[in-house]
Formats: structure tokens, C-alpha cells, sequence
């Protein structure tokens, strides 16, 4: 997550591996970057989400392909809402007394969503290949190719974060 100012400026910069809290497979590490060790070692998403609030209130939140990742975070804000609801329930059932209410948060809640897949397709952008590189090339914006390789493994899953945030203001 970064902010930005009206110039474009880098403001806040806050990378979060988020721990899904199972035993599935993370994905390939050649895509992502992250190894399971990584992932296993994540915050929870319940952990962050104050942060995540912080930053998205009262913000234009910019994201590619908006479905996917506000709907991601709109998701797992309800399900962290909802653990910390039930667990706090039951602290006065006699299980958990004498423990702190949790609190985790709300989900965000941006002043606009700007979703630059949908722009690219409203303004009827042929797009065999929609991920952010692919539209950003699209563009003429210098992009790092989105398939997954080797030498893209060996790089750190926060420089490419940063990278595809960077070139997703870019695109903005």
C-alpha cells in the first residue's frame, strides 16, 4: 500500500504479507515472489486491518481490477469482523473471561474507487492479456513483463509490490 499526494509523491509505504491461515498452497513462488515459509510466517489479515483502514478512509483508492482486490479486502474485513464479534461473545460465556475485547477494525471505506481495468474497457482498450503490466504496456508505460519466471523468483516479493504500485499510479 502507498499514498500518494496530488503531485504523485510517495507518502505513506506499507508492505503486508498476509497469512490466510491454512495449509493450502500459497501459489507459485516464480508469480508472487513470496515462498511458503514467507506466507506462513504473515500477519493475519484481522492484524492489519486497522492499519488498512487508516490508510483507505476518506482516500481515492486506486486498484486494478477492482472485483479482485476490493473484493478481497471487503471480504476478509467481514471475516475478521465477524471472528472478533464471535470470540468476543464468548468471552462471557465463561470461555476466555478476563480477555481483552478484540477489536480489528472496519472495512475501509474510500471516498471512490478508480479501477484502471475498467477504464482501459470503457474506453474499449482491446485486452487479450488484462493484468497491470499488460494494460500499462497498452499505454506505452515501461513494464516489466507480468509472466512469471525464474529471475523474476529471485527478485524480493516487496520490490515487485512496489514496482506494480508504482506502475499502477502510473497508469492512473
Amino acid at each position: 500500500v502507498l499514498t500518494f499526494n496530488d503531485e504523485g509523491e510517495v507518502g505513506e509505504s506499507h508492505h503486508m504479507v498476509i497469512n490466510p491461515g491454512t495449509d493450502a498452497d500459497p501459489g507459485p513462488v516464480h508469480q508472487h515472489g513470496l515462498t511458503h515459509e514467507e506466507v506462513a510466517a504473515g500477519r493475519r489479515f484481522s492484524q492489519v486491518l486497522k492499519t488498512l483502514d487508516r490508510l483507505i478512509d476518506d482516500r481515492t483508492l486506486i486498484v486494478h481490477n477492482a472485483a479482485r482486490s476490493w473484493g478481497f479486502i471487503v471480504s476478509e474485513a467481514r471475516r475478521a469482523m465477524n471472528a472478533a464479534a464471535r470470540a468476543n461473545r464468548s468471552r462471557g460465556r465463561g470461555r476466555g473471561r478476563g480477555r481483552r475485547r478484540q477489536r480489528v477494525g472496519h472495512v475501509p471505506r474510500p471516498v471512490r474507487i478508480v479501477d484502471t481495468l475498467v477504464s482501459a474497457r470503457r474506453q474499449e482498450v482491446p485486452l487479450a492479456d488484462t493484468r497491470l503490466a499488460a494494460v500499462a504496456d497498452h499505454y506505452g508505460l515501461e513494464a516489466v513483463s507480468p509472466v512469471a519466471s525464474l529471475e523474476r523468483a529471485d527478485r524480493p516479493a516487496e520490490e515487485v509490490a512496489r514496482e506494480s504500485t508504482l506502475l499502477l499510479r502510473d497508469l492512473y
